[in-house]
């Protein structure tokens, strides 16, 4: 069983850096659920495995200058990642860095070898990797390319490949999408697979 980290102690409560924002939210308390307490204690059953900082209700949040939401550890994002942190194996390629919340269950895992991750912005790098995660990576399998996934070409094949780029499902993202997997499906090894969360929406 792969469980997500507790990545409290990685990142501060509030930062800014580059034309990103590190926030810590609360969870937003439903008041006519009378359940509530219980029942979100219970949603991370499964998906963290030190959940004693969750008791707070707390939420570290990666947005950008706009306020858009790149990436967070809410359990609901949690939840939708879960498939694919589960489907990580031997080779991996993924599109984007975000907070690292889907690399860190991975870094001591041994069925899974080598780590692409194709990012293009230099801040989030400095930021998240060079900063925070790199010293984690006690094994070296994290291997950063800063480039576009769009115009991005590798010889290599990978047994997983996740590609993770747009946040919302429109008639463009999904355009870009269907474009892309079949772009990277080409770059799978024999039995490997791909995963587009986007396309999962669609």
């Amino acid at each position: 069983m792969r469980y997500f980290k507790n990545i409290k102690d990685i990142y501060p409560k509030y930062d800014k850096f580059g034309n990103y924002f590190i926030l810590t939210k609360k969870m937003e308390r439903d008041n006519g659920n009378e359940n509530f307490d219980s029942e979100f204690e219970l949603s991370y059953s499964g998906l963290v495995e030190d959940t004693t900082y969750e008791t707070n209700k707390d939420f570290i949040a990666l947005l950008n200058k706009n306020g858009d939401l790149i990436m967070s550890n809410h359990n609901l994002m949690l939840r939708h990642y879960k498939p694919y942190l589960d489907s990580s194996n031997g080779e991996v390629l993924m599109s984007g860095l975000g907070l690292g919340i889907l690399l860190l269950p991975l870094l001591e895992d041994s069925t899974v070898t080598k780590i692409d991750i194709i990012e293009m912005d230099m801040d989030i790098i400095d930021y998240v990797y060079i900063n925070r995660l790199k010293k984690l990576d006690i094994n070296n399998k994290i291997n950063i390319i800063n480039h576009d996934i769009f115009t991005f070409e590798t010889t290599n094949t990978y047994d997983y490949i996740l590609l993770d780029t747009w946040s919302s499902p429109d008639e463009t993202s999904i355009s870009e999408a269907n474009t892309l997997k079949l772009k990277f499906t080409s770059k799978l090894k024999s039995g490997g697979s791909i995963d587009v969360p986007i396309l999962d929406f669609n």
